[in-house]
């Protein structure tokens, strides 16, 4: 008796070891790191992302899989990077406290996002744009 059956897929491991950096300290009496740049972290996290993507693309990995495991790692940047810009901003205001929200939409609310495709974001936000929303904005939108 043959056994005909397919070997089962080889489950994908998600993109664990794609670090990003630790933020700056919020606390006005640490200084941070001057060689902290955004934009370069944002570069550098993007371009070793694309690199195990293809990497896992090679290796067979289906297409959906790949959106999945790349609209992921946006999801921990966008996180990152709103993290980022609150800390900015309590750097600057530690007294005040404001709010706003980013959501996912188009293809990458729909967890479809390809890579090189532009991520679309709603900045959600009270009546009039703060410092703070200002701060969120120009920090996730590099």
């Amino acid at each position: 008796m043959n056994d005909t059956s397919a070997p089962a897929p080889t489950p994908v491991q998600p993109l664990l070891h794609v670090a990003l950096p630790p933020l700056p300290p919020a606390d006005l009496d640490v200084a941070p790191d001057p060689r902290f740049d955004l934009k370069e972290v944002c570069k550098t996290f993007r371009t070793h992302v694309h690199g195990e993507l293809l990497q896992l693309f090679t290796a067979g990995t289906d297409g959906r899989t790949l959106v999945e495991l790349y609209t992921d790692q946006i999801d921990r940047l966008i996180g990152y990077l709103f993290a980022a810009a609150t800390q900015l901003y309590a750097r600057r205001h530690p007294q005040l406290h404001q709010r706003c929200a980013i959501f996912a939409v188009g293809g990458y609310g729909r967890r479809e996002l390809n890579p090189y495709s532009d991520i679309d974001l709603l900045f959600l936000y009270n009546w009039k744009i703060s410092p703070y929303v200002e701060t969120v904005c120009e920090t996730i939108l590099l």
